[in-house]
Order: structure tokens, then sequence, then C-alpha cells
């Protein structure tokens, strides 16, 4: 028995054929494109990947450093605290010990009667007293230079005279004139640098008695700041 198809059918069957032809290239063509796909997506996971390790070895590395770092900073801050209490042990004796003008006190001494407040620092008030002296600025100087009491910002200038600032020696004072809180007084002890623009002094402020290095005259907005020496 013999099967007969028409034109129109084969026609057709071409056309069903052909789409079908099409369909499969199209979707080889997307397989090739997922299988790109996934092979750029497992190189990019592999860099991701290595840039974490990398990144997590910079991090050890980072705090290691930063440990190294502490463990430096502390040794600067210990050795830096020994040699502050190294001065202070020593620094009085390091100035010439000749009289100031005047007085039978030596420089020496006031710097000494000055270090025992520094060395164990005395809280400031300007209603307080220690040993016999009142504990704020003025009071201070009047027992570091061993005066007969405890004067003040507007006094001290009756048992001093004023210096020229290339003059000032330790136990000479920078001083502020103006009565109450508005005046201050500091012990000089020696030059910070060889310009001149800073000074080592001692000074009863709030927070207690300091040791410090202080911008010549003085800090900016406390007023002027004149030098005076005891005489």
């Amino acid at each position: 028995m013999s099967v007969q198809v028409s034109r129109e059918e084969l026609l057709s069957l071409r056309q069903v054929l052909g789409d079908a032809g099409q369909e499969l290239a199209r979707t080889l063509r997307d397989a090739d494109a997922l299988r790109a796909g996934a092979a750029r997506c497992r190189r990019a996971a592999q860099a991701v990947s290595e840039g974490l390790e990398r990144l997590a070895r910079l991090s050890r590395e980072l705090a290691a450093d930063a440990e190294r770092m502490v463990l430096t900073s502390r040794g600067y801050e210990d050795a830096e605290q020994e040699t502050h209490h190294a001065f202070r042990a020593v620094g009085a004796r390091l100035v010439t010990p000749h009289q100031l003008p005047g007085s039978p006190v030596p420089r020496g001494s006031v710097l000494q009667r000055a270090e025992r407040w520094a060395s164990n620092p005395v809280p400031y008030s300007m209603s307080g007293w220690r040993d016999g002296w009142r504990t704020d600025c003025s009071g201070y100087v009047s027992m570091a230079w061993g005066l007969d009491r405890s004067y003040t910002t507007v006094d001290l200038p009756t048992v001093s005279h004023p210096i020229g600032k290339e003059d000032l020696q330790a136990g000479d004072i920078l001083l502020n004139r103006a009565p109450g809180g508005a005046g201050h007084v500091v012990l000089f002890d020696r030059w910070a640098d060889a310009s001149h623009t800073a000074y080592v002094g001692y000074e009863q402020s709030p927070g207690g008695t300091k040791h410090r290095v202080i911008p010549y005259p003085y800090f900016s907005g406390h007023g002027p700041f004149l030098p005076y020496r005891k005489g």
C-alpha cells in the first residue's frame, strides 16, 4: 500500500523541521554561552577567594605591626617616665648654686623647695594651705623663695624687681600682676630651646603642682607676663 503525501504537507513538514533545527541551534548557542558564563563565574570566584586570602594575610600582618607599635610605644613611655623621674631627682642640683640678689637662699635651694611640691603634686586651692603656705601660684612661689609669708600676684613685685627676658635664670619668675584668679606666676627653671621660645617652669595651677615646658612668656589667653627676680 502506498502513502501519498501532498506537496502542501511536504512543505509544512519542511517548515516544521526547519523551525526545529533553528531552535536546536539557538539552544546549542545558549548552552555554549552558559558554559562560558559558568567558566567566567568560576574564574571570578577563584579570584575572589585569592583576594580574600591576601586580605586575611594583610590583616594578620597589620595586627602584628600594631602590636609591635604598641609594645614600642609602651617602651618609649616607660623610658620617658624614668627619665622624667631621674631629672626630678637630680635637676635641682644641676643649677649653679649662686645667691639670689638680696637673699641668702641659693638658686639651687629655690628649685629644691619647688621640687618638694612637684614630686608629689599638691592640689591647687586659693584658700588651701600646705606646711604654712597657701596652695595657689603665688603661695607656691613664696614657699620656693623662702619669703616671710604667702604673697599674692599683686604684691610679689614688692619683694622683686623686673629683669629682661635674656637675663632670666633659674629661680626667677614670670608674673602676671593681675589680682585674684586673673593673675598668675611661674617659677623659671631653664630654657627649653636655644631660640628661647619656650622654657621649663614650676607652677601651681588647677590640677596641682606642675613641672613642664611652657611657651614664653606663657600660654595664650592668660594675659601679659613679665620676668622678675627676687630682691
